[in-house]
C-alpha cells in the first residue's frame, strides 16, 4: 500500500508517502479544517472514523 499526501494550498506538492498501518487526518482532532488532499498510489484499504471515535482513540494511545 502506498499513500501520497499532497499539500493544495498553492500547487500540488508531494509532502510525504505513508505506508501500512500509517493514520492521517489529525487535523480533526482541533476542528481544523483540512489543507491536504491524500491520493492512494495503490489499491488500499481505509477504515473512516468519525471525529468523536477519533479523539478517544487517540487520548487512549
Amino acid at each position: 500500500m502506498q499513500i501520497e499526501f499532497i499539500c493544495t494550498c498553492t500547487s500540488p506538492v508531494t509532502l510525504c508517502n505513508l505506508g501500512v498501518g500509517a493514520t492521517f487526518g489529525e487535523s480533526i482532532l482541533h476542528d481544523l479544517p483540512r489543507d491536504s488532499t491524500v491520493v492512494t498510489k495503490t489499491t488500499c484499504e481505509l477504515l473512516r472514523v468519525e471525529q468523536q471515535d477519533f479523539r478517544l482513540i487517540w487520548e487512549v494511545s
